[in-house]
Order: C-alpha cells, then sequence, then structure tokens
C-alpha cells in the first residue's frame, strides 16, 4: 500500500506530464496553422518574423534608333556663312543617293498632296525633332520641291498651274506643312534659311525661287520653263504638257 506522500508524488509527476503533453499539442497544432497561413498569403515565417516573396522585373528597355548616322545625312544647304550652289546641291543628291541604299525607306517620297500625310522624314519616336535634318532631307528627295498647305489656295493654285502646264521630271515633292508633324518649327527654320515664311515657297536646286506671284508671273511671261530648266540644271527634266 502507498502512503500518503507517495501518492502525492505520483499525481504531482502524473500532472507534469500531462500538462507537458498538453502544451507540446498546442505547439504543433499552432504551427500547422501557421504553415497554412502562409501559403494562402505568399509569405514564409522565418524565425517568428514575416519575410515577403518579393518578384524581380527586368526594367522595359527602350532602343531610341536613328535613321542613319551623321555620314549618312546629306549637307546643309545654305548654311550660315556658306552660299549654297551647284556644288552644294549635287553633294546632296548623291549623298541621298548613298543613303538611300541603305535605308530604302527613305526615298519612299510623298509625291502628291494627296500622298503626303503629316510624317517627318528624320525623327523617330521618343527623339528630338531637328528642322535642319528634315529640310535638308527633304531637299534630296527631288530637285523641286514645294512647301505648301493643304487649305492655302495660293497653294492649291501654284501646284494646278505646274500638273495641268508642265512635265517635270523627277515630279515635283510637295510637303504639306499643316499636316507634318512639326509644321510650324520645319516653317520657321524654312523662313530662316530663305526669307519667306508664307506658302507656297517652291524650291528648285535647292533655293527658294518664290511662291505663287512670281511663278505665275513668270509663266504668263512665258519664262518659267527655261527659268526650272536653268535652275534644275542637269537634275531637272521640264517640257510643256502637249496643248499648253
Amino acid at each position: 500500500m502507498l502512503n500518503a506522500n507517495q501518492r502525492k508524488l505520483r499525481l504531482i509527476g502524473l500532472s507534469t506530464f500531462i500538462i507537458c503533453l498538453i502544451v507540446l499539442l498546442v505547439r504543433n497544432q499552432y504551427g500547422d496553422s501557421s504553415k497554412s497561413l502562409s501559403k494562402s498569403t505568399g509569405k514564409t515565417t522565418t524565425g517568428g518574423k514575416e519575410a515577403g516573396l518579393g518578384k524581380t522585373t527586368n526594367p522595359k528597355i527602350s532602343n531610341s534608333g536613328k535613321i542613319g548616322g551623321a555620314d549618312d545625312l546629306p549637307p546643309s544647304i545654305g548654311s550660315p556663312g556658306k552660299k549654297s550652289g551647284k556644288g552644294d546641291y549635287e553633294a546632296v543628291i548623291k549623298q541621298h543617293h548613298d543613303s538611300s541604299q541603305k535605308h530604302p525607306n527613305k526615298n519612299e517620297v510623298l509625291k502628291s498632296e494627296e500622298e503626303s500625310g503629316g510624317k517627318d522624314l528624320t525623327t523617330e519616336q521618343g527623339s528630338v525633332f531637328d528642322p535642319a535634318k528634315e529640310f535638308n532631307g527633304i531637299l534630296a528627295l527631288s530637285p523641286v520641291v514645294i512647301f505648301s498647305k493643304s487649305y492655302c489656295g495660293y497653294s492649291t493654285k501654284l501646284k494646278k498651274l505646274l500638273k495641268a502646264q508642265y512635265d517635270i521630271t523627277p515630279e515635283p515633292t510637295i510637303v504639306e506643312l499643316n499636316q507634318h508633324d512639326h509644321g510650324i518649327e520645319l516653317q520657321n527654320y524654312i523662313k530662316e534659311k530663305s526669307g519667306r515664311r508664307t506658302v507656297p515657297n517652291m524650291f528648285v536646286g535647292g533655293t527658294s525661287r518664290g511662291g505663287c506671284d512670281e511663278i505665275v508671273a513668270l509663266h504668263e511671261k512665258g519664262e518659267l520653263l527655261e527659268k526650272l530648266r536653268t535652275w534644275g540644271e542637269k537634275h531637272v527634266k521640264v517640257e510643256k504638257n502637249p496643248g499648253h
């Protein structure tokens, strides 16, 4: 028979065992719950602290390309301190021919007001517009260039006159400034180079030859045909259309 002290010690030992067992069960249950919670929230518990699972996102890399390099651009016509002349214009024509072999899309010239659209030739999205590059690039497209506005009556009159009365080869390039992405900047630059801001402004051989009034006056005096041939030299072939 166990005396009272022995029974008391046994009860204490049994109670201690039961308490330890309960503590272990509770800790195991808490640990399982924490893992389940971590899976559902996308976080991992480490040392009692939550460690977020971060994402590494590669930044977008924007390559702002250029249409050709410095060597591909036509030389400036009528640049400050330099008088434009035959040598300059021939250099532009040759340079454009060479660069068009590398960039055929440059040679897809918009030859009429219906085709002209509003895209500039030398600027890609995200880059800065350079009116000098654009101006020289346009002049290199054709020996005869008309800067116009689609709603301008004088521009329409000049374009209709040339189309109806004269056969010009290569066909003139028409730039509608009101449809150009950077028409205002380009028009301001044209004023700097030619002294004329109004439209139409007709360039032949890299030089401004006048607007509607001047060209129509030459036509009415019967002098425009020879003027066009002289201005364009060997780069332009001009004939009167049959019946005119």
